[in-house]
């Protein structure tokens, strides 16, 4: 009675911890989209996502990545206790908590509106972006080849995978590119796709964990 008592507790904490990522997610990009049509405006095709924390409305643009951050680590603490040891990648972890920690200090560090950064919290930005973009990709595929190993998750380790794949593949493409991209015009538009399949990700993942809610290691003790 008192085990079932704990697990209901526990069951309700992760289904509140997943339903908080998916809100996270909604509102960081109804935050661009807000920041994105006021003034000055910004190319979103041309322009990276880090133009928007500059000027008169560039806080909400900092409280968007610190908001990116803050989620993917509450993610990484619902799947901790959702999913099985056997289910799990120590190093896919480590991947997307170094990926978050790069979204908080791009909140801090502010970016250089140049195309090569000139100043020391332009040089600390931009390096963060790109590490956070890699390690996000590569944390993920991780993750997703590891849920192949859970048997009763009700998630589509295949598909997760391929999406991971997707991902980092982008990543290392957004990453090569950077100078290229930004000289012709379209880093920004690289930039918000590799972030739309990276949420996409940790959103479907959240779902489904969401849906079918199971303290799994509490099971296993």
């Amino acid at each position: 009675m008192k085990q079932s008592l704990v697990q209901g507790r526990e069951i309700s904490r992760l289904h509140q911890l997943f339903g908080i990522v998916m809100g996270a997610i909604v509102l960081s990009i109804l935050l661009e989209v807000i920041v994105q049509l006021l003034p000055p405006h910004y190319n979103a095709i041309s322009q990276a996502e880090s133009d928007l924390a500059i000027g008169p409305y560039g806080f909400l643009m900092d409280i968007n990545f610190a908001l990116r951050g803050v989620l993917y680590l509450i993610f990484l603490v619902a799947f901790m206790k959702a999913i099985p040891k056997e289910g799990q990648s120590r190093s896919g972890l480590i991947l997307l908590g170094i990926s978050a920690i790069g979204k908080l200090i791009i909140a801090f560090a502010v970016t250089d509106l140049t195309p090569r950064p000139e100043t020391i919290h332009g040089i600390i930005h931009t390096l963060a972006a790109l590490v956070s973009f890699f390690c996000g990709g590569l944390g993920i595929l991780l993750l997703s080849r590891a849920l192949r190993h859970v048997p009763n998750v009700r998630l589509s380790p295949r598909f997760l995978v391929g999406l991971a794949i997707v991902t980092l593949i982008w990543s290392i493409i957004v990453i090569v590119t950077v100078v290229v991209s930004s000289k012709i015009g379209v880093w920004g538009l690289l930039e918000r796709i590799y972030t739309l399949l990276f949420s996409l990700w940790i959103f479907i993942v959240s779902l489904g964990l969401w849906q079918y809610p199971s303290p799994m290691n509490s099971l296993q003790r």
